[in-house]
């Protein structure tokens, strides 16, 4: 009977131990179940306990089972402060969204280049024509010499004249040998290069430069090609350099023997000789070698956009071993002078060089300025 109560109240005993796990069990299962997750935005209170002397109570403790009986003699009592604690909110990062403008596509630049050339002028083309027109081949081509009348009286200024038949073809084919008369008396000074003769053509352009007086040239091919130094040299100092054909031939023979294509080949390639040379256009005015030309002649270079030049005065200067006096020859070229007149001199003469100082002085003097052919209408 006693064993049965023993394992009586083992039984019991074990029953109240499992029973008490189970309520501790229980009990930890609810605390768990009681915590919240909080959210960012939450605010939560969170318990903290403190431990101190307490003062004496006398009410019961509560039991954590029933079979545990409540202790009377317990001097302290448990505390429970409770503070609350605002979480904040972790800040949302701001996202800031920046739009791009819409991509115009920009033309591409096109690179700037720049090139330097040097440029020869090129020589004016003559005007399109044939040998066989029919304008030319009404025209004679008997060779006629140029002459003119003397004026007289001498140091009067009185124009020179020429026959009735030689100013017919003059205004026909626009010629000039005499420029008419202008409110300033005006003398055009030319000289005839076929060769250079002991460098007076240096001479003279140093005249030239000294007085300020510009001369017209007329060169031969064969000049340019033996002293291209001295037709710069007349380029550059503002002389006129023009066309006396490339081989000096007498052109109206040339014209009647061999035709119209060799007396054009005359002119133009000296013209485009010169261009390469001097990297100047030469001015399209003509003198016919020996002054010799016919009606024909004429027409063909008007055609061919020349025009011819020839004198209103000249004397026998060109021969360099029978050369004139030079007292004889100054006093004959002043007293021709006439406005407008055209003088032709060459520059082998030793006596040309040796004048030309006063002759300028003297006919600056009497009123006249020296000008240039192509001035001449």
């Amino acid at each position: 009977m006693k064993k049965t109560n023993r394992a009586c109240h083992r039984r019991a005993a074990r029953r109240t131990g499992q029973a008490v796990r189970l309520t501790l069990l229980v009990l930890t299962l609810s605390l768990m179940a009681g915590c919240t997750w909080l959210a960012p935005d939450q605010t939560t209170t969170v318990m903290t306990t403190e431990t101190g002397p307490k003062p004496t109570s006398t009410a019961p403790t509560a039991t954590s089972s029933p079979t545990t009986p409540p202790s009377a003699t317990s001097t302290t009592t448990e505390t429970t402060t409770t503070t609350t604690t605002t979480v904040r909110p972790t800040p949302t990062p701001m996202t800031t969204t920046v739009t791009a403008p819409p991509t115009t596509a920009l033309p591409t630049p096109v690179p700037t280049i720049t090139t330097t050339t040097t440029v020869r002028p090129t020589p004016t083309p003559p005007p399109t024509t044939t040998s066989t027109s029919a304008d030319l081949s009404r025209l004679s081509l008997d060779p006629v010499p140029w002459w003119y009348n003397r004026p007289k009286p001498t140091f009067q200024d009185v124009p020179a004249t020429i026959p009735d038949s030689a100013a017919k073809l003059v205004q026909t084919w626009s010629v000039i040998w005499q420029a008419k008369p202008t409110q300033a008396p005006t003398l055009y000074l030319t000289m005839d290069e076929g060769y250079e003769y002991e460098e007076n053509t240096r001479e003279i352009l140093d005249i030239a430069r000294e007085k300020d007086v510009p001369i017209a040239f007329f060169i031969t091919g064969t000049y340019l090609r033996n002293r291209p130094d001295l037709v710069r040299r007349m380029v550059s100092e503002g002389h006129l350099v023009l066309n006396h054909t490339d081989h000096h031939p007498n052109l109206a023979k040339l014209l009647s023997d061999k035709g119209t294509v060799a007396v054009m080949a005359e002119l133009d390639k000296l013209a485009d000789d010169f261009a390469t040379v001097t990297g100047s256009t030469m001015p399209r005015l003509v003198r016919p070698p020996e002054g010799t030309y016919s009606e024909r002649l004429l027409g063909l270079m008007k055609l061919n956009g020349y025009r011819a030049v020839f004198w209103s005065f000249a004397y026998r200067d060109w021969i360099t071993d029978d050369q004139p006096d030079p007292e004889y020859a100054l006093d004959l070229v002043l007293g021709e002078l006439h406005d407008g007149s055209v003088l032709l001199l060459h520059a082998v003469s030793d006596t040309n060089v040796a004048i030309l100082p006063q002759m300028i002085d003297a006919a600056r003097k009497r009123g006249y300025r020296f000008g240039k052919l192509t001035e001449i209408p």
